[in-house]
């Protein structure tokens, strides 16, 4: 087995298992724990760690690369266990991980949109919130729904399979022909859903980025001359921006790859293992800095994660010392 292909399947499935387990724990500390202060804005969390937890089994049950084979696309390459199932699943799951990547996003522009309304008019309910994020998914719902029907009613790569394996995986790519590896599939970049998918997740990400930047001023600039405020809610307005600005850079740098990784279409000289490699190892991360970044960041969650965990340990440790202490000898 190569090296790159041992560590992509290593670090893929260690961070997807770690992002399942760390939605999970921040899905259930804000649905059961969330303060007042956090009512209305809990549900966008939730929103964001049900798309993270998504993405982080997407990761491990995929464990994908896309290789650029020319100007005209790339080859779907997969490591994980849907080999075991079929090619169908892992494009299926993949492009799953696609629009959780899309929803992020998204997601993102909403929180900031959050923070910046709530310091101009009143706190929004938890259903005008629901509401609105029904709405903000359907573009990317119909995205997926695109994707996943031109990849349904194409079958180039049944047809160009022979031929890609004998003039581009033989010749350029050897190690493409191991056991444990699966040709999930053929994307063209010339297709209706091929332009689709660039467009719509390279151009959401500039888009993200200028959003959140511009309205991220304005909440500093809110708060900096809000005398009014009581210092508990202008610290939690803080903490919960510092949280989104971090999430805002973990995602510029995956946008840098992603277009690094698209311009080494057709480019041999930015054609390498080790970027298709590293992409994706790198998307693997976002589901898992997500709830990291909202734990360090926001200290009612800080506060709640550590008497879950570390609560039973205490309580167990004082019993045994008021029983020490209670004891004759």
């Amino acid at each position: 087995m190569y090296l790159l292909d041992v560590i992509t399947i290593v670090c893929q499935s260690s961070l997807g298992t770690c992002g399942v387990l760390l939605n999970l724990l921040f899905i259930y500390l804000v649905i059961s724990r969330s303060s007042k202060q956090l009512h209305a804005y809990s549900v966008l969390l939730l929103d964001m760690c049900i798309n993270d937890m998504v993405s982080s089994c997407c990761a491990i049950y995929t464990i994908s690369r896309q290789i650029p084979i020319g100007e005209s696309g790339g080859l779907g390459v997969s490591l994980g266990p849907c080999r075991f199932v079929s090619s169908l699943s892992c494009s299926i799951v993949f492009t799953v991980w696609m629009h959780c990547y899309a929803n992020c996003l998204v997601v993102l522009i909403l929180c900031f949109l959050f923070r910046l309304y709530v310091l101009k008019r009143n706190t929004p309910t938890r259903a005008q919130t629901i509401v609105v994020c029904i709405i903000s998914y359907a573009p990317t719902f119909l995205y997926v729904v695109i994707l996943l029907h031109g990849m349904f009613e194409s079958n180039g790569f049944v047809e160009h399979r022979d031929e890609l394996v004998r003039n581009i995986v033989i010749k350029s790519r050897p190690e493409l022909l191991e056991p444990y590896v699966d040709l999930e599939g053929r994307s063209d970049k010339k297709s209706f859903t091929g332009i689709l998918s660039i467009f719509y997740v390279i151009m959401l990400g500039p888009l993200t980025m200028a959003v959140c930047l511009i309205v991220r001023f304005r909440i500093q600039h809110i708060l900096h001359r809000f005398e009014s405020m009581s210092q508990a809610t202008k610290r939690m307005n803080e903490q919960l921006l510092r949280a989104l600005t971090i999430q805002n850079v973990v995602e510029f740098f995956m946008l840098i790859l992603l277009l690094i990784f698209l311009l080494s279409f057709g480019r041999s000289f930015l054609t390498a293992p080790f970027i298709e490699h590293l992409v994706f190892i790198l998307g693997a991360v976002i589901p898992v800095s997500n709830p990291i970044i909202n734990l360090l960041c926001i200290t009612h969650y800080k506060r709640e994660a550590k008497k879950l965990i570390f609560g039973p340990i205490e309580n167990a440790v004082a019993e045994v010392d008021k029983k020490a202490s209670t004891t004759t000898f």
